[in-house]
Order: C-alpha cells, then structure tokens, then sequence
C-alpha cells in the first residue's frame, strides 16, 4: 500500500511539471542529478505522464557513460550533440532496443566531434546512450570476453551492431575516456515512459477492493449449507 502511495505521489509531481494551466500535455527536458547509470539495471528511467514529449537530457560525464530509458510513440527519432550546449567536445551516441540489444551509433556528425542518431523506430521502449571517445558499449560473447558491440570507423557515419559483440546486448563499457564534462542531447520523436496519475491509481484501488470484496461474498455463498428442516 506504501509503496502504491508513493507512485501516487510521484505521478503527481510530474504532472505539475508535464502540464500547463489548460490541462494539455507539454514538452519538458530532464537534467543530473539524479545520476544515470551505464547498464541496463542502472539505467535512468524518463518518468513522467504518458504522452510527454521529451526535449533534451543534460548531463555530465566524468568516467562513465549515461543510459537512459524512454519510449517511443513510433515514427522519426533523432538525437544530436551537434549545436547543443556542453563542455564536452568529442561525444558518442548510441541507441539500444529493451532488450539491450545494439540498434545504432554516431560518433561524429555533420563535419563535428559531436554525434547524431536519426532513424524511423516503432512504438516502445529503448536506450539511449552517451559517452566521451572512445569508451565503447561491449557484450559478453564466449566465455568472458568482452565484445564491442558497435564498429568504432568509420567515426562519420552511421552504424549499426556490426562489432564482433553486436549479436548480444548490452553488458558493461570499455576503454580509454578521452575526455569529460557536460553535454545536453536534444530529441525529438522520444516520450517519457508513462506514470498514471495518482486518480487513476486510486481509481484502480477501488476496483481491486470492490473486486475482493464481491470475490468474499461470493466465496461466503458458496459455503453456505442448507439444514434441512424436521417435519
């Protein structure tokens, strides 16, 4: 029940970000703290109230990388360091299904360091991921090596999981870290992946409790015995 209360009132918080005095859903942006992690059981998950928009994520890199969840709609997706503020030189992009699987990667774009991922998705959930060069996503292949899951050339392009770990998902990251500081991803086609509002959690309370309480009195008639009367 705590922790129902709780979601409840988390929800609510966001919706007080999420909408505006007319009750419509908007844009917002997310921020560090709190930290992202690098894996897919760490990983920063973009809550908030369905059908938000996300505008961009701002975060900070120091020796590791950050992976974020949201949820696609379905349609055109893009993400892009290019033009954006940050400190932080020399990015890297990469784009994971829910599974952890490798789907697409950038490291430089439109003659920058900065990267850039725009593709066509469909409706769900997936990673997004950003590091300093050259700190690569990697999989566990045979035994306990370690696999790159993305190519590292050609840096310009576009890749997809053709690295010899780009046939298992996400594990870990590896490599040398040439670089840190602030970075902002600006996006398009992401939405956050959705926290009902605390009315309609409520709501699904007392439909629970009117459901055990019908369950009960049915359970109850059904043991019910007849005693038979004595002429």
């Amino acid at each position: 029940m705590f922790a129902i209360k709780k979601l409840a009132l988390a929800a609510a918080g966001t919706a007080m970000v999420a909408f505006g005095s007319t009750g419509e859903a908007q844009a917002i942006s997310f921020s560090e703290p709190p930290d992202a992690g690098q894996t897919l059981g760490n990983a920063r998950v973009l809550t908030g109230t369905p059908g938000t928009s996300i505008t961009s994520i701002s975060g900070r890199l120091g020796g590791a990388a950050d992976l974020f969840q949201f949820y696609s709609p379905g349609g055109l997706f893009s993400a892009t360091t290019v033009g954006q503020p940050g400190t932080l030189d020399d990015t890297q992009l990469f784009l994971f299904n829910s599974a952890g699987f490798g789907l697409l990667a950038n490291d430089d774009a439109s003659g920058t360091r900065r990267s850039t991922i725009s593709t066509t998705l469909s409706a769900g959930l997936y990673f997004l991921g950003i590091s300093s060069y050259d700190y690569d996503p990697v999989s566990r292949g045979p035994g306990v090596r370690l696999r790159e899951i993305f190519p590292d050339p050609p840096y310009a392009e576009l890749n997809g999981p053709t690295g010899f770990g780009g046939s298992r998902p996400l594990e870990t990251w590896r490599g040398e870290i040439y670089g840190s500081g602030t970075y902002t991803i600006a996006l398009s086609g992401a939405q956050v992946v959705g926290v009902p509002e605390p009315a309609s959690v409520m709501g699904l309370l007392a439909f629970g409790a009117l459901g055990a309480a019908s369950f009960r009195q049915r359970k109850q008639s059904k043991q019910a015995v007849e005693v038979p009367v004595e002429s």
